[in-house]
């Protein structure tokens, strides 16, 4: 049946897909299960760590605490968590988390040989959520620490309609909805050079590009989630000059520039969700055209400052001040040397 504001519910009174405006009402706004729309109220509630268990366990990182953008307050990642039912908590362990984790201990190759051999679904799907659970998670923390500034939260940052079909990515575990080949967006994996000073896990993101990076010892995972693949078509020959493992500074700049290209299309693919006797697909309604704007390095600047703020105090380099001013202004690379060439066994 379709309800009056364009959901769907199957015969058993369950929502196979949440219209932009049920997304917002059930789920943004509420303490619901963050996949299912459920209520403590209605069924049993086993929270979703924001960041894997796995992951936690992997790094040694239960007890450490997060960094949030501003001057929000960290917390440990222990209780940095979505609400979740258990029914749902269960369903993303046995789909998603317990095959990304066994493809991790496998190394590099390993997610090397999944991508080829089975395509991008999985790592993709698995992106979203943590982008998605990110960002409600925003909700619960404020941009400023001083009680003397505004009360404002970090959510209020999110368009939240933009993240409706983010939201629709990662229920397809749970409805079965396929996806046509538009929908999936830019994913790339490099070899990381492993045991940084700065530790073997990073995780960053830039939301007004929905770009993201997973840093996991060895590997690094980049998406770019709303561009339909636009991101690597139009700049697939700069990706090209970097010829070895990135550390973990690289790895961040390296987002900014997948964050920054994401922002620079023009024309945005429109996504939409669609029903038919073979059951539901996502797909997306493509530009004519692939058109660019204008590299500026004032704007990239903003990009790469947002990205190395949380950590940029901490970095053991020298002449910080100056650097900061530098990268600010996008005039510093950590990725190429003055010869344009890639900087490899780059420090950090």
């Amino acid at each position: 049946m379709v309800t009056a504001d364009q959901s769907i519910l199957d015969d058993d009174g369950r929502v196979p897909y949440f219209s932009a405006e049920r997304f917002l009402r059930e789920i943004v706004e509420t303490e619901n299960c963050f996949l299912c729309a459920r209520s403590p109220e209605e069924t049993a509630f086993n929270d979703e760590h924001v960041i894997p268990d796995w992951i936690l366990r992997k790094f040694g990182m239960e007890n450490e605490r997060i960094n949030l953008p501003g001057e929000g307050s960290g917390v440990r990642y222990s209780q940095y968590k979505v609400p979740c039912c258990k029914e749902c908590n269960t369903l993303l362990g046995e789909t998603l988390e317990n095959p990304v984790a066994k493809m991790v201990a496998g190394g590099y190759e390993a997610v090397v040989r999944h991508l080829r051999e089975q395509g991008p679904r999985l790592l993709f799907v698995w992106m979203n959520l943590i982008f998605l659970k990110t960002h409600l998670k925003d909700r619960k923390h404020r941009m400023f620490r001083d009680e003397r500034k505004p009360r404002a939260m970090l959510s209020e940052l999110v368009e939240w309609p933009e993240m409706h079909p983010i939201h629709c990515v990662v229920r397809t575990v749970a409805t079965g909805a396929q996806l046509e080949p538009e929908a999936f967006g830019s994913l790339l994996v490099w070899r990381a050079a492993s045991e940084s000073p700065l530790g073997d896990y990073d995780y960053a993101d830039y939301y007004p590009g929905q770009a993201m990076m997973v840093r996991l010892g060895e590997i690094v995972l980049f998406a770019v989630l709303n561009d339909a693949g636009l991101v690597l078509s139009a700049f697939a020959e700069p990706l090209k000059l970097i010829t070895g493992p990135l550390s973990a500074l690289q790895c961040r700049e390296q987002l900014a520039h997948l964050a920054y290209a994401n922002t620079l299309i023009a024309e945005r693919p429109v996504f939409h969700t669609r029903l038919g006797a073979g059951g539901m697909t996502i797909g997306a309604d493509m530009p004519s055209n692939l058109r660019t704007g204008r590299f500026e390095p004032e704007q990239f600047g903003k990009i790469l400052g947002d990205l190395f703020q949380p950590m940029w105090k901490d970095l053991p380099i020298a002449n910080k001040e100056a650097k900061w001013e530098q990268l600010r202004a996008g005039r510093l690379t950590f990725l190429f040397g003055a010869d344009g060439a890639f900087v490899k066994n780059a420090p950090l």
